[in-house]
């Protein structure tokens, strides 16, 4: 898998929202 800025964004904002999940 190529990591270009948006596949970065997108994985980093995927695994904030798991995090946001597990806290609550």
């Amino acid at each position: 898998m190529a990591w270009t800025p948006r596949t970065l964004a997108d994985a980093l904002n995927n695994i904030a929202e798991l995090d946001i999940d597990i806290e609550n």
